[in-house]
Parts: C-alpha cells; sequence; structure tokens
C-alpha cells in the first residue's frame, strides 16, 4: 500500500512545524513546511494534541537535521552522552528554512 512506497512520504529533513494562525476553515491546525518549499496542513483533535504534534516533529526534525556531533575524547573512562544544542533561534520560522 501506500505506507510501503517510500515516494510518498513526507520528508521532513530540515523542516519546520508551527501553529497555522492565519488558517481560518478549521481549529487546531498546523503546517509542516519542508525543505524544499512544500507546504502541508494536519488538523488535530484539540490544542494539547496541536502542541505535542508541532514539540515532537520540531525535536526529530532538529536532531535528524542537525550535524552529527563528534566522538567524545578523553581520558575519563565514564562516557557521557552528548547534549543536543538547547538554544533558540532569533530568526522567523521562514527565515530559518531560508538559511539551510
Amino acid at each position: 500500500g501506500a505506507l510501503e512506497n517510500p515516494n510518498v512520504a513526507i520528508r521532513i529533513h530540515h523542516a519546520v512545524a508551527y501553529p497555522a494562525t492565519d488558517y481560518r476553515k478549521k481549529r487546531n491546525v498546523f503546517r509542516l513546511i519542508t525543505s524544499d518549499r512544500a507546504e502541508f496542513l494536519f488538523q488535530t483533535s484539540d490544542q494539547q494534541e496541536l502542541d505535542n504534534w508541532i514539540e515532537t516533529l520540531n525535536t526529530v526534525i532538529g536532531r535528524f537535521s542537525s550535524a552529527q556531533l563528534p566522538a567524545p575524547c578523553s581520558s575519563n573512562p565514564k562516557f557521557q552522552r552528548p547534549l543536543y544544542p538547547a538554544s533558540c533561534s532569533r530568526l522567523s520560522l521562514p527565515d530559518q528554512l531560508d538559511s539551510q
């Protein structure tokens, strides 16, 4: 079926998800814009689900879109997992896409 065909998948590498506040036809809608400027609208059942989808998508997108961190080099025998960046961008969402 459609789930087995990778040509119908949405490529979320370097994409961004945010509430579609300008979309007035339905409530609880978020927009996903991909790196190739494709735009998708998704409707959720309530505000909490909307927030969860946006947070989860942007977390996954950020982790898979960022450059791989170098392997740790240390004389300390205890391994410490590298932390992902946790700073906010000063750029607007469209500007973030343009900078990719």
